[in-house]
Formats: C-alpha cells, structure tokens, sequence
C-alpha cells in the first residue's frame, strides 16, 4: 500500500503544482464549507506527503475548519 503522496509519486517538489491544479477546480473551492487558501491548499498536500503524518494532517484540517465554523 501506498505510503501518502510520496508513496504514488510525489514530492515536495510537486506542491506547487498541485495547489495550483486542485485550485483551479472551482466548483469544488466554491461549494467548500469554509474559505481556503492556496496556502492553506498546500498545507494539506504538504502534510499528507506521507500517510504516517496523518495526526498532524488532521490536526491541521480540524483546527481549520474548527476556526471557520465557531468564529
């Protein structure tokens, strides 16, 4: 099994590209229940590079959406 990201083929060296690609999907960006951010979008692919910093993944997610939805 595929370890994260890594484990299929990217690196770190994908972020950007990544974000960019992911961030032109707008239906999906539009219908988020929160905004986000190119940032924030590089964020989660960066902390889902592998599948062992899946805590600090969900952590960073939940705290997000936690900070849109109560605030």
């Amino acid at each position: 099994i595929p370890n994260g990201l890594q484990g299929v083929g990217y690196g770190r060296e994908d972020l950007e590209d990544l974000t960019e690609r992911s961030y032109a999907q707008k239906r999906l960006i539009d219908n988020a229940p929160c905004p986000v951010s190119r940032k924030q979008m590089k964020e989660l692919f960066e902390d889902s590079l592998f599948i062992g910093d899946f805590y600090l993944y969900s952590y960073n997610f939940f705290k997000y959406m936690k900070y849109y939805i109560w605030n």
